[in-house]
């Protein structure tokens, strides 16, 4: 029995201890994931899809915000090229803010997650800018020493965004128009 208590104190004792090596151990890799994320944001902000596409596993899922579910980096140049620079998009450009809400919580010694928000700033073709408050959740894992994103799953409240309340004031702009020049039935138009 004496034993047993022994061992109980040994390890209310030393389990804090042994956490704070592990965090200690972890340092640097969290050093590296920071360095990842403003690489990342970098390469967005700049619109430089090659070097984005070199920070993504070679296995990798992205799901845009819009829900586009990416998976090569073909898909990623095509979806970046569609989204900004096709005759038919009236988006030209994005800028982002990438913020963790937490530290990366490791699963093994190559593998962690983390999650966290944005603030995104798309520029439109008529050049005004609209904000958009992100959520984001991602997968890291370890390549050949290196930290790759290997899920990324980016998301907007589709409720209550800028570019839905853009239009619906455009739609209810478009509806007050037909209601001045037209009338409603049994009516006459002066």
């Amino acid at each position: 029995m004496k034993k047993l208590l022994f061992l109980v104190v040994l390890l209310v004792y030393f389990a804090p201890l042994t956490a704070f090596a592990t965090d200690a151990e972890n340092s640097a890799e969290h050093a590296a994931l920071r360095e990842l994320k403003t690489k990342v944001e970098d390469a967005i902000n700049s619109g430089d899809i090659k070097t984005l596409a070199s920070f993504l596993a070679k296995d990798f899922v992205f799901i845009a915000a819009d829900q586009t579910v990416i998976t090569t980096e073909e898909d990623l140049i095509g979806y970046w090229q569609k989204r900004f620079s096709s005759p038919d998009s009236i988006v030209t450009a994005m800028k982002t803010s990438i913020t963790a809400s937490i530290p990366t919580k490791f699963t093994s010694p190559v593998s962690g997650y983390c999650y966290g928000t944005s603030k995104d700033i798309y520029t439109l073709l008529n050049g005004k800018n609209i904000a958009i408050d992100s959520i984001w959740s991602t997968q890291l894992e370890k390549e050949d020493g290196v930290w790759k994103v290997k899920v990324a799953h980016a998301g907007v409240n589709y409720i209550d965004n800028p570019v839905l309340e853009a239009k619906s004031m455009s739609m209810f702009k478009k509806l007050g128009v037909l209601f001045k020049f037209s009338s409603l039935p049994g009516e006459v138009q002066k």
